[in-house]
């Protein structure tokens, strides 16, 4: 792939809704495309805090202690920064520190006024993922006599992000699946006031979801809402 002509690119916005970025605070092409582009799916089955107790379904009946839904995707790369004039194709990076400056602005440092770090978009061809970066990290690998860096090696991850908001704001028939992303606050009884019209519903989504205990949702985690019939 690192063969490839269309230029691997990152995106930094400042929202996203229904899916779609907008209102761009910049972009940084790479001066070489990645030797790799991995994706991984996590599913996370981190446990509450009563983990010694025997893992039951929401009416009690034992069941598998694994409880979420669904694997978070998210795809990891890294890339080269050199100012050497070992890479000869025409590059607008001309300085070190100013490069990694366009990058933390554009992915990790917290936009003015929203106090939230950027939506990313990673573009390489055909290939476009959408979320927030979770880790940025630059190892300074040349210098001049000076101490100036002239080389970086920077590896990144970007995890998918879910726009719950937009989602509940236009998918509001219940014949449609929503996958929320649960935020601090967040209760199954409320979520399925507000997915099905239904408090009463959060029985069976705790039974689909095979959950130890409907009372506790853990941040970050995934649910499924699917369509039920009453």
């Amino acid at each position: 792939m690192s063969g490839s002509l269309s230029a691997f690119s990152i995106n930094g916005y400042k929202s996203l809704s229904n899916g779609v970025t907008s209102e761009s605070i910049g972009s940084f092409s790479l001066q070489l495309n990645p030797s790799a582009l991995n994706v991984n799916y996590v599913v996370n089955d981190k446990k509450g805090p009563e983990d010694n107790e025997e893992a039951k379904s929401a009416i009690g009946n034992p069941t598998n202690p694994q409880t979420l839904a669904k694997a978070k995707e998210s795809v990891s790369f890294n890339f080269i920064l050199d100012t050497t004039g070992a890479i000869s194709k025409i590059t607008s990076v001309t300085s070190i520190p100013s490069a990694i400056s366009t990058l933390k602005k554009i992915t990790v440092d917290k936009i003015s006024g929203t106090h939230s770090t950027p939506y990313v978009s990673v573009q390489w061809g055909a290939f476009i993922f959408v979320g927030k970066v979770d880790s940025l990290q630059v190892d300074y690998t040349l210098f001049d006599n000076s101490g100036n860096p002239l080389r970086a090696h920077i590896s990144m991850s970007v995890s998918e992000h879910f726009d719950t908001k937009a989602d509940s704001a236009n998918n509001q028939s219940p014949d449609i699946t929503r996958i929320p992303t649960i935020k601090e606050g967040d209760s199954l009884v409320s979520l399925c006031k507000e997915f099905y019209d239904d408090a009463n519903m959060f029985i069976r989504i705790a039974e689909f979801n095979n959950m130890p205990s409907f009372r506790r949702l853990i941040p970050g985690t995934i649910l499924e809402f699917p369509p039920i019939e009453k």
